[in-house]
């Protein structure tokens, strides 16, 4: 009796010695996986995280001062756009990242920074300029956006509305917005996961 008492011991002490690493094991792929899910969206959701007072500077300003918007900033300050910018209007700016520029192709962005192709940087970096405010909730399905130039940009929301009346996934010129509503001191910024190109415009542009 005492020998099958002690089998079932040995036997429950097993199950539970196993249970047990099967559990920490669990834990450990949920702890990564977690962990793996913020560092996606610390690296690629967050911006202008240095700078406390936003609202206090242009919308320029704040562009330049984010590293993962440096090429847009050149591009902004190539095309010659810049004073438009700070001449006392309220602005939208969508603003590509550094990521979606590299999608480009090599002969795509290149041909930007030819000076005989002047016209089409021009043309390009309006696309991501409107000359209004307009906030994440502002934006309306199937609505068209025009640039101060008579460019048109299509809008296309999908997916569910926050409590707060945002639209989670809002389309600009077929670019999704990765963040939005990053208050200016002379408009608002969305962060865009691509760039707006000429062939998105709702309206046919020369091109050279």
């Amino acid at each position: 009796m005492n020998n099958l008492t002690n089998l079932i011991r040995k036997i429950s002490l097993s199950l539970l010695l196993a249970f047990l690493v099967s559990f920490a094991g669990v834990a450990q792929v949920n702890t990564t996986t977690d962990t793996q899910i913020s560092e996606v969206d610390e690296n690629e959701l967050s911006f202008f995280n240095d700078i406390s007072n936003k609202e206090n500077h242009d919308v320029l300003s704040l562009i330049k001062k984010e590293e993962k918007l440096s090429i847009f900033a050149e591009l902004l300050e190539k095309s010659g756009i810049e004073p438009n910018l700070s001449n006392g209007e309220e602005f939208t700016v969508f603003a590509p990242t550094n990521d979606a520029f590299e999608r480009l192709s090599v002969e795509e962005y290149n041909s930007l920074l030819e000076d005989e192709n002047s016209g089409k940087l021009l043309r390009l970096v309006r696309a991501h300029i409107v000359p209004q405010k307009i906030y994440m909730s502002n934006f309306d399905n199937n609505q068209v956006l025009g640039t101060e130039h008579g460019e048109e940009i299509s809008v296309d929301i999908d997916g569910a509305v926050t409590p707060a009346g945002k639209p989670t996934t809002v389309l600009i010129g077929g670019a999704s917005i990765l963040t939005g509503d990053i208050d200016a001191e002379n408009g608002v910024i969305h962060i865009m996961d691509d760039v707006i190109t000429l062939d998105e415009l709702a309206d046919p542009i020369d091109r050279k």
